[in-house]
């Protein structure tokens, strides 16, 4: 467990110092005002992207720290069997013939009486209050508390808007885009908080 709290700080830590030079960037006395609403609409896209990819890859290492374990099939749980099958792909097509599905159950009792989930970084879909929890329960990791479900839509909502070129997003303040930073740098020490606590009680 303490190789992977440590690895969830160390990607935290450098994350942190690039939203710190971002607070600086936009602190500039010499940013001119326009200069400073361009830049505060289009940093959320990074923001958020810091989030984003801390999150992939705090689930790529957690897959790891799960596959050193070697968990039998009947610890592992029918989530993390899904995801397992999923990303094997061992169940294809629209499948009839008798044979076929026998073949199957063999295969599937073969992978699954060791399995493994795959070690990469996975796709994530746009991170929602809603969405990260999904993906934590499927991983049997616990849930985000509801305090920060607002701003975590807000986040996502406007990452979307910007990213998809939806630039009426209105005037975004840099007092705004600093709470925004604020918030993920607070978000992400929360998760490895309540990864560690949940770690230590299993």
């Amino acid at each position: 467990m303490n190789n992977l709290i440590i690895y969830l700080e160390d990607e935290m830590n450098w994350r942190l110092q690039e939203l710190l030079e971002i607070r600086r960037t936009l602190s500039n006395p010499n940013i001119t005002e326009i200069q400073l609403e361009i830049i505060s609409k289009h940093i959320l896209t990074i923001i958020y992207a810091m989030w984003e990819g801390f999150v992939a890859s705090s689930i790529k290492h957690y897959s790891i720290f799960l596959n050193n374990k070697n968990l039998g099939y009947d610890s592992m749980g029918f989530d993390l069997l899904a995801v397992v099958s999923k990303q094997q792909k061992l169940i294809k097509g629209d499948i009839n013939d008798y044979n076929i599905h026998k073949k199957i159950i063999k295969e599937l009792h073969e992978k699954l009486e060791s399995p493994k989930l795959l070690e990469k970084e996975p796709r994530v879909p746009i991170l929602t209050y809603k969405e990260i929890n999904n993906l934590l329960e499927i991983y049997g990791l616990p849930p985000i508390i509801h305090y920060y479900k607002k701003d975590l839509n807000k986040l996502a909502n406007l990452r979307s808007k910007v990213a998809h070129g939806d630039f009426k997003v209105g005037i975004i303040s840099f007092e705004e885009v600093k709470r925004l930073i604020y918030f993920v740098e607070d978000l992400m020490n929360y998760y490895i908080i309540n990864i560690s606590e949940y770690l230590e009680d299993e």
